[in-house]
């Protein structure tokens, strides 16, 4: 995500918008790759996901459409998703 994408979400919309750290909705099994998130973010750039801490990238490891993030590979039970992003 560019910074300066996020940084005019973020001031367009008011940090009311911004969700920090979501837990997305979904079975974490090994096999399940589609989870949810409880808002629909404004645009695709506007996500950041993290698996275990580390940041994901759209297209190459995950995509979206709307509020549903579908993993290129389904994510393990032991897994931590976090996504960060600004709610339309």
């Amino acid at each position: 995500i560019n910074k300066g994408q996020l940084d005019l979400a973020i001031t367009a919309s008011g940090m009311e918008n911004l969700i920090i750290n979501e837990t997305p909705t979904g079975t974490m099994n090994g096999t399940n790759k589609i989870f949810n998130l409880a808002n629909t973010p404004i645009t695709g750039k506007d996500v950041i996901v993290s698996l275990n801490g580390q940041i994901v990238f759209l297209t190459a490891d995950f995509t979206r459409v709307t509020n549903v993030i579908t993993f290129v590979v389904a994510p393990e039970s032991t897994d931590t998703i976090k996504v960060t992003y600004v709610k339309s």
